[in-house]
């Protein structure tokens, strides 16, 4: 290959590559909206039946969100991009399988950083006083837990679960049941 058309080569793979930089980066990367930075996040567990999450996870707790606070940032190699996380303190008020202390703390992606809000698709902000059905998994190396899916998680009303994230369908399926469901589904087993 001649010298020219070498260099020729290498400012058309060099040109490329500005372009295809310009396509991709934005979707790595999305523009903050006026609510913040929409994270997309793809979970490594999605479950097709209560048993299969349930038979899953270290815990399954009925609790009450005592507070939340800024969590660690992890920034990627380039120090470009960022995920924060929130770290939401929770009173245990049943066990309904595994182990669980009296108090927990839940790792949750998304949080805020530089007075910009980062959030995933996993429903949203926790509030404090509210009640929650988590389905968790100890962290390896710290203290911390984390949901085994966005499935594994609702607010409880007057007894009655209000799926996180209506999207996944065993959430759905579970959607307005029933505490008395669940205390009877975590005794019985497939």
């Amino acid at each position: 290959m001649s010298r020219k058309r070498f260099l020729i080569s290498a400012v058309v793979l060099a040109g490329g590559g500005v372009v295809m930089g310009s396509l991709v980066g934005p979707m790595l990367s999305p523009p903050p909206t006026p609510d913040g930075v929409q994270m997309t996040t793809m979970w490594a567990n999605s479950y097709a039946s209560l048993e299969d999450m349930r038979s899953s996870v270290d815990s399954v707790v009925l609790a009450t969100v005592v507070r939340t606070r800024p969590g660690r940032t992890v920034l990627t190699s380039n120090g470009i991009n960022v995920l924060p996380f929130t770290l939401v303190d929770l009173r245990v008020n049943e066990v309904l399988q595994g182990k669980a202390p009296s108090k927990i703390t839940l790792e949750q992606t998304g949080g805020e950083r530089d007075g910009l809000a980062y959030f995933a698709n996993d429903g949203g902000d926790y509030k404090v006083g509210t009640q929650q059905l988590l389905f968790l998994n100890r962290q390896p190396d710290t203290k911390y837990y984390f949901l085994a899916s966005p499935q594994g998680r609702f607010d409880v009303r007057a007894g009655v679960l209000n799926a996180a994230v209506m999207e996944e369908p065993l959430a759905a399926q579970l959607n307005r049941r029933n505490m008395g469901f669940i205390r009877r589904a975590m005794r019985t087993r497939s």
